[in-house]
């Protein structure tokens, strides 16, 4: 489950550094300000969809193994 918790940082990861990136693209060119903003709402849809992903999959694992994920990445 190493796996699960280096894909869920990963995910996080990705959403803080591109939500930084179009600000930082937005400052500099008001006139995408439109597009940056679908942009920013379509990575955090995406990082939602990785949330739900790792609510599955931490699912799965309890019912499969017992194994008990919730929280693991915050040790």
């Amino acid at each position: 489950m190493e796996c699960f918790i280096i894909v869920a940082r990963f995910v996080d990861h990705f959403y803080r550094v591109s939500l930084d990136k179009i600000a930082e693209y937005t400052a500099n060119h008001t006139e995408s300000a439109t597009r940056c903003i679908s942009l920013s709402l379509l990575t955090r849809r995406m990082e939602r969809i990785g949330d739900h992903c790792s609510n599955i999959i931490e699912d799965l694992s309890f019912y499969l193994q017992a194994h008990v994920l919730k929280h693991a990445n915050k040790l």
